[in-house]
């Protein structure tokens, strides 16, 4: 079931990524009409720090496929990593219990019993004791099941800052060739 979510994941972001491209290539298109055309109504042809700036779009644009094909293609896993408290519960349906028993039998609190199954705190090293001596496992694995999560997490988070930070990028250099076109199109109306 994970794998197969997993590759729809997968899809999905390919597809928003591929719809990205897309973009930039449209983005790309109408630039460079735009100053094909304010190019076309100069006559002075004084057009060198302007075209420089052309060609740079150019490579900025090559580059920022590139670096965007890389961003969308680096996995962090191969599948989602779940909240080490979806494991906790689906043991305790597996075993019949619930949430008041676990707790009574690790001696404490209901609350922070559902606060771990819902995925809102996470486990420390003496609940991780604490749940392996009530399952009879080795605390390892609930330390290693909340270090894969965190780590999961963390990769997200980059994941997700990479893609803001091209989005911003991209949309800056947009900003700065519309105000250059603006600035050559109004000296070359005056």
């Amino acid at each position: 079931m994970k794998i197969l979510e997993a590759a729809i994941e997968k899809r999905v972001r390919a597809e928003r990524d591929a719809e990205w491209l897309a973009a930039i290539d449209e983005v790309l298109a109408i630039a460079r009409n735009s100053l094909d055309e304010a190019k076309a109504r100069n006559p002075f042809g004084a057009w060198s720090e302007e075209s420089m700036k052309v060609e740079n779009f150019e490579e900025f644009v090559t580059d920022l496929k590139a670096r965007m094909t890389k961003v969308s293609n680096m996995q962090t896993t191969s599948f989602p990593v779940d909240h080490p408290g979806v494991y906790i519960g689906e043991e305790l349906e597996a075993r019949g219990w619930d949430q008041a028993d676990l707790a009574y039998t690790l001696n404490a609190a209901p609350q922070s019993i559902s606060l771990i199954i819902s995925g809102k705190r996470d486990i420390s090293p003496a609940m991780a004791k604490s749940l392996a001596s009530a399952f009879d496992v080795s605390p390892e694995l609930f330390i290693n099941l909340q270090r894969n999560y965190d780590l999961y997490r963390a990769h997200e988070m980059v994941d997700r800052a990479m893609r803001r930070a091209v989005v911003f990028l991209v949309l800056g250099f947009l900003i700065s060739m519309i105000n250059i076109l603006i600035y050559v199109l109004f000296v070359m109306e005056t």
